[in-house]
């Protein structure tokens, strides 16, 4: 796994505990297994098929929009998202 020094990748128990998660939507990818976006906080969100669920803060409405139509979710995070926006893991807690 490659690093980019340009990235951000914190996981913060305080920020991730009180940070909401966004309602997201299922989607059709062998990596991802939902996404969603909030409008006022410009948030997405992502779940993958593991389990692990990141937030990007500041997040371009555009490019999630290009995102969810994209044909391919995963190859659209590999070649457009990953390693491009800064990225915080987010604690999830069993229902």
């Amino acid at each position: 796994m490659r690093r980019n020094s340009q990235i951000e990748l914190r996981i913060l128990a305080d920020w991730s505990q009180d940070a909401a998660l966004v309602d997201r939507m299922p989607v059709e990818s062998r990596s991802i297994r939902s996404i969603g976006y909030d409008v006022g906080t410009a948030t997405l969100e992502i779940e993958f098929q593991n389990g692990r669920v990141y937030q990007y803060p500041d997040f371009p409405v555009d490019v999630y929009e290009e995102f969810i139509s994209a044909p391919s979710k995963g190859i659209y995070f590999i070649e457009g998202i990953r390693n491009c926006y800064r990225q915080f893991e987010a604690e999830v807690t069993p229902n």
